[in-house]
């Protein structure tokens, strides 16, 4: 939907408000007269005469920096970033407004109060998905899998579905097995199409629009069957990993401090040992004042924003500064929604996220350390709710599903004769250089740095971005204060 509004016609300043944990964006073009809103990047561009490529943009995706602020893939096209309202004034002028950190409650709670508390915000979420004709995707994992024996238990007229990998070369061990022993008949099941999942590139099409997004398209069977039900949202289990999985940069300082009384070789040995070697970098890192890790950022031309964040809330208790950067701040999961949101509406649905939302969060930064850090069990609070609707056995069962086989098929079949016909020489550093590289993309590139090179590339070739298209605009008259 896009909106127009006419700076002369404001008798007050306007707000457009993005909550913290926005799932929808919202983007805007602007001119000496007016500010055109919508929460689809297509519906703007597509308005538009010229557009360009914004290339610090790119950039920093490259880099694997998401503090995107007001940036788009277009020069022409700005968004609210999450957590942030938008003041529009009758001169033209615009002001942000950070809404500022959520604070933890600094009560002594105990176990049993947070996992009341964490059932009761959840269970609501459900109860207004259901209101929303809604459907689960269903993946096997703990996240998912206690949503829906929420949904049974309570019997919330919910259905969901299972991406059934049970097929060569990759098989979805015991995740579909272990769903069927609990659940029965009482979830759909969607065949995984391995074929055209390793044939295709990691794009969708809208007929001569494309509608780009960073995720492979192994799910696209789900979101086709949830259109066949005629469903308007679906929602998974995100936020599972994301607020309940403590990594290794969280957990040093936290072990740090729950384990403040043991001796500090013993701490750092548990911790090394369940975290390997992806800890001794963090652990490094943690050893560093801020100011000197700082400096050494400052020197090297890397982001300095996390320590910033650290340095200005230094007052506040670690878990709430650290969650607070991570989902809020560091800009990662405002993209991951973003485009999320982007896929579900190629087929014409909403994503919602019943394991995220202020009241959830605020939970989790309250709840005591020791409830986040019971090495070697991940998700220790997310597992302990989870015992009140599954027996243990899968309450603490780690869902074997993997997608690496499929993923390296692809990027044999796809990715990387792609990749080697582009070329890069046309494009600004570091891009440019590339071409020098071929060996650097068929062997090093991971993944993720192979699909970044196809979603810009995507941007940069597609024929509409460089013609003069313009369709005629469906403008909302309304001037109400909007919350996207």
């Amino acid at each position: 939907m896009i909106k127009e509004i006419q700076f002369d016609q404001l008798s007050e300043p306007m707000v457009l408000s993005r909550g913290t944990f926005a799932i929808k964006p919202c983007y805007y073009i602007q001119d000496s007269k007016k500010i055109i809103v919508s929460d689809q990047l297509k519906e703007l561009a597509l308005c538009l005469k010229n557009l360009t490529i914004n290339w610090d943009y790119f950039k920093k995706l490259w880099n694997n920096d998401y503090i995107l602020k007001d940036q788009t893939p277009y020069g022409e096209i700005k968004t609210i970033p999450a957590n942030t309202e938008l003041y529009i004034f009758n001169d033209g002028r615009i002001e942000f407004k950070d809404l500022g950190i959520i604070l933890a409650n600094q009560n002594s709670n105990s176990c049993e109060y947070i996992l009341d508390k964490l059932e009761f915000h959840i269970l609501e979420n459900l109860k207004e998905l259901e209101k929303q004709k809604s459907a689960l995707f269903l993946s096997g994992g703990l996240d998912s899998t206690l949503l829906f024996a929420m949904i049974q238990r309570h019997k919330l007229n919910i259905p969901a579905v299972h991406l059934d990998f049970q097929q060569a070369p990759e098989k979805d061990t015991g995740a579909s097995d272990h769903l069927e022993q609990f659940f029965k008949n009482k979830f759909h099941k969607v065949r995984a199409d391995r074929d055209s999942f390793t044939q295709k590139q990691p794009w969708y099409t809208e007929g001569e629009l494309a509608i780009w997004t960073l995720n492979f398209d192994l799910f696209t069977p789900l979101y086709k069957w949830a259109q066949q039900q005629a469903c308007k949202t679906v929602f998974t289990g995100t936020g599972g990993d994301d607020l309940f999985t403590l990594n290794s940069s969280y957990l040093l300082p936290l072990l740090k401090q729950e384990a403040a009384r043991l001796e500090r070789l013993k701490y750092i040995y548990n911790y090394i040992k369940y975290f390997k070697k992806e800890g001794i970098p963090s652990l490094v890192s943690q050893i560093l004042p801020l100011e000197l890790k700082k400096n050494l950022k400052s020197f090297f031309n890397k982001p300095t924003l996390y320590d910033d964040f650290f340095m200005a809330h230094k007052n506040h208790m670690f878990l709430e500064k650290m969650m607070n950067w991570r989902m809020i701040y560091s800009g990662i999961y405002s993209f991951v929604f973003t485009q999320e949101q982007e896929r579900a509406s190629t087929f014409g649905l909403k994503m919602a996220y019943p394991l995220i939302s202020e009241e959830i969060f605020k939970t989790i930064i309250s709840a005591p350390l020791k409830l986040h850090t019971q090495f070697p069990i991940d998700k220790p609070l997310l597992r302990s709710l989870a015992q009140r609707y599954l027996p243990k056995e899968i309450a603490y069962y780690l869902s074997q599903q993997d997608y690496t086989k499929l993923i390296a098929m692809q990027k044999k079949n796809i990715l990387i004769s792609t990749l080697t016909k582009i070329n890069f020489e046309k494009w600004p550093l570091p891009f440019s250089d590339l071409h020098l590289n071929k060996s650097m993309i068929t062997s090093n590139l991971d993944n993720d740095q192979m699909i970044k090179l196809l979603y810009i590339n995507n941007f940069e070739e597609q024929t509409w971005l460089k013609t003069q298209k313009k369709q005629n605009l469906t403008i909302s008259p309304s001037l109400k204060n909007m919350e996207m």
